[in-house]
């Protein structure tokens, strides 16, 4: 069980991951990495057994044995910590981004570092048990501190290799959690130095504190991360997204943040805290806070996030069977269906809420004050968000619009893809989205093209020249009408001999469509037929001519050139036509 059987596990898990990279494969792998774990620990737990039911060894001995498995569980927890960390082979389900040689070296010196504390605490309890001096403990415990430097001397350069090169491969940069592992690579490197250096100062006590509880700082931060990782792909399971949108999404990195703050009670022992004193910290926590005549615990909290948690699933696994089995069996249009599922979760979702409440036993008529106060505060500040709030509860109700409408509104016009609390969206024909408070569409006007059905009216005007047989022309955009497929029987399309035009004879095409949204088609296969059917009947389509009248022509032709005067004698100068000629005219 120490040495054989823990490879079966391992090759298990290498199996699972090297056959894929999403959020399935990453939950396997990590329950099959627990026999890691738990193998070899059951493992030397029964060798402990043995020999105490034996009675072999003395007190001493028996007390050495002791110490040597707690070495082993150590070293199996820290490798563990350093496989999950660091990954093993080609599996891609390591936490940092190293390469292939420097993963392995991780994962040994997480392993190294497992045994340096286990060495650590055996010599601490070997020398309290013996009575041995200080010195004579600082003198034992100087080559296990120079090692655990050295050990995480290493290991803080791993954490800034992955930070530098998470922020080479990114187009923005390393992100918090890499900057937050560059940071603490750096402070576990200046610990591996300072470390020594208060041990060879005299300060044993202290620099045991300073390394050792770095040590086991490192091993929670690495459980963290690889609790982290779980939930990525728990999630990505259950909602059976992508490994990319399972990174990207906001529940595992709260459910990370709880367990992080679920942690810092580890972490204050680690650094000197006492039982007695985390368990006063408690019991004032528990305490809570008095609000009105109700007292909110962390009990009460808790209560409420799991009651709310239940009828947050509850509505949605009733908005799923109605989205998916019992609505598409009946009647209903899609927004009908829609607005009916909508509908159901705003209501299972208020109902959740105030389930919760109660349950955990808080009294919400002594929140009325409270509640009262901020109200008129959040009245003036959240006004338009309520009013949209409301608007969207009208929209859902009556539904003037409804998901698939055509509709136009607030100068944009398009298809109605998804009407929410506070806002609808609509997809232009650019195939752009563009988001419509609903406010704007109970007040304002909208047009709805599709409301119930979508049949609607085509018209088309066209223009034949004066010389034309008008009865010829009406029957021949009547045939094309009538003839075409998506031209509604009843009622029948009409053609009109609307006006004498400056330039033709404006008739006009009405005809109802069975389906509005193919009006475009529809339009250019008339004008391609009307076209045809004119040209062989020899009919003109006219366009606008102009005659242009010039009043006085003459002034166009440019006049004779004559002969240049010559200057005057005197002035040098051509003679002006306002000069008095020699007779004195």
């Amino acid at each position: 069980m120490v040495f054989g059987a823990r490879r079966l596990p391992i090759a298990l898990g290498n199996r699972i991951m090297t056959r894929g990279t999403g959020p399935k494969q990453g939950v396997w792998s990590f329950l099959v990495s627990l026999g890691e774990v738990i193998i070899p620990i059951l493992g030397i737990l029964s060798v402990l057994i043995a020999f105490d039911t034996l009675s072999i060894f003395g007190t001493k001995s028996q007390a050495a044995l002791s110490g040597f498995v707690s070495i082993g569980v150590d070293v199996v927890i820290a490798g563990w910590i350093g496989a999950r960390v660091f990954g093993r082979n080609d599996a891609q389900w390591e936490v940092l981004n190293l390469s292939r040689g420097a993963r392995t070296e991780g994962r040994i010196e997480a392993l190294l570092l497992g045994l340096a504390y286990g060495i650590h605490v055996y010599i601490r309890s070997l020398t309290s048990g013996e009575g041995y001096t200080d010195a004579v403990s600082a003198v034992l415990q100087f080559p296990v501190m120079i090692f655990t430097a050295l050990v995480l001397w290493r290991i803080g350069r791993l954490f800034r290799s992955h930070a530098r090169t998470a922020g080479e491969v990114s187009e923005t940069g390393p992100s918090f959690r890499d900057r937050l592992l560059s940071l603490g690579g750096q402070a576990v490197m200046l610990v591996a130095i300072v470390g020594p250096v208060m041990n060879m100062l005299g300060y044993n006590a202290l620099a045991n504190f300073v390394v050792y509880g770095t040590a086991l700082s490192l091993a929670i931060v690495g459980v963290l991360l690889i609790i982290h990782v779980l939930f990525v792909d728990l999630y990505g399971t259950l909602s059976k997204a992508s490994l990319e949108d399972a990174q990207q999404a906001l529940i595992p990195v709260l459910g990370t943040l709880i367990v992080f703050f679920l942690s810092l009670p580890f972490f204050a022992l680690v650094w000197g805290a006492r039982t007695t004193e985390l368990g006063e910290i408690w019991s004032r926590v528990g305490q809570g806070i008095q609000l009105g005549e109700s007292r909110i615990t962390p009990s009460n909290v808790l209560m409420i996030l799991i009651v709310f948690a239940v009828g947050f699933g509850a509505t949605r696994l009733l908005q799923g069977m109605l989205k998916t089995s019992v609505l598409p069996k009946t009647r209903m249009d899609i927004g009908g269906r829609n607005a009916i599922t909508s509908g159901v979760g705003y209501v299972g979702y208020f109902l959740a809420a105030i389930i919760a409440v109660t349950t955990a036993g808080i009294n919400l008529s002594s929140l009325a004050v409270v509640a009262g106060a901020l109200s008129v505060g959040i009245g003036f500040g959240l006004q338009n968000i309520v009013s949209n709030f409301v608007s969207g509860i009208i929209l859902l109700i009556e539904r003037p619009v409804s998901q698939g409408d055509w509709i136009q509104a607030g100068g944009q016009m398009g298809i109605v893809k998804d009407i929410s609390v506070r806002s609808t969206t609509i997809e232009t024909f650019d195939k752009t989205d563009v988001v419509i408070p609903n406010s704007d569409l109970i007040s304002g006007v909208v047009t709805n093209y599709t409301r119930g059905n979508r049949v609607g009216r085509l018209v088309i005007d066209v223009g034949v020249g004066y010389t034309s047989d008008t009865q010829r022309v009406s029957e021949i955009l009547m045939d094309v009408a009538q003839n075409h497929p998506m031209v509604a029987v009843n009622p029948e399309p009409q053609v009109s001999f609307m006006s004498f035009g400056a330039d033709a004879l404006m008739f006009q095409i009405r005809a109802i469509l069975s389906d509005v949204f193919y009006i475009n088609v529809v339009r250019d296969e008339f004008n391609h037929e009307i076209m045809r059917r004119f040209r062989a009947e020899g009919i003109e389509i006219p366009f606008a001519q102009r005659d242009i009248w010039l009043r006085n022509p003459e002034t166009l032709v440019p006049p004779k050139s004559a002969p240049a005067p010559e200057p005057d004698a005197l002035t040098d100068r051509a003679p002006d036509p306002g000069d008095p000629d020699p007779d004195g005219e």
